[in-house]
């Protein structure tokens, strides 16, 4: 069995905290590890990292200066990610990041 161990850098605004890392260990099973890039209508580009691991489906990507880590959630159809108010819907080959609390 594979373990994957997801290194996560987090910018934090009490000083004690900047540039505290975190180590999530992930096993069961094989892991992949998919780089895609997106860019929205006049907007700038952003990255993001699909990370799946046996029954663990994560996204990272950096909004604002910060990494922040989706994980995978039931979707009616497609896939949806979700971090607190924010959420990555992929359906029918289109992606949509948004806040929930924005409507």
């Amino acid at each position: 069995m594979k373990r994957l161990a997801l290194l996560a850098t987090l910018s934090m605004s009490a000083p004690a905290f900047a540039g505290a890392g975190v180590t999530l260990p992930l096993t069961g099973g094989d892991a992949t590890i998919q780089s895609s890039r997106y860019s929205c209508d006049g907007g700038p580009a952003f990255d993001v990292q699909y990370i799946n691991v046996g029954p663990n489906s994560l996204a990272v990507l950096t909004l604002d200066g910060q990494d922040i880590v989706f994980v995978n959630v039931i979707s009616g159809s497609g896939a949806r990610y979700a971090a607190g108010a924010m959420e990555v819907v992929d359906e029918r080959r289109n992606r949509h990041l948004h806040r929930c609390d924005e409507g």
